[in-house]
């Protein structure tokens, strides 16, 4: 899957997922690539809240136990 858009005659960029060999016959006729996180950020999560993450406390470091050998 490639990521693609393109600048519309409005002035509004248009974005597009599509499989590689369509993306290669889109771009002779005017379409770009771009990153698929601007394609995420401007289409897919358009609108969503941003949940900033809370620092979680670190979990505390469990110790090795050592093996004591078995006396015969």
């Amino acid at each position: 899957m490639k990521t693609l858009k393109r600048q519309t005659p409005k002035g509004e960029v248009e974005y597009k997922r599509t499989s590689d060999s369509d993306a290669s016959n889109l771009v002779k006729i005017g379409w770009s690539y771009c990153p698929k996180t601007e394609w995420k950020e401007n289409i897919r999560d358009f609108g969503k809240e941003k949940i900033a993450k809370e620092p979680t406390e670190a979990k505390p470091k469990k110790s090795k136990k050592t093996k004591q050998k078995a006396e015969n």
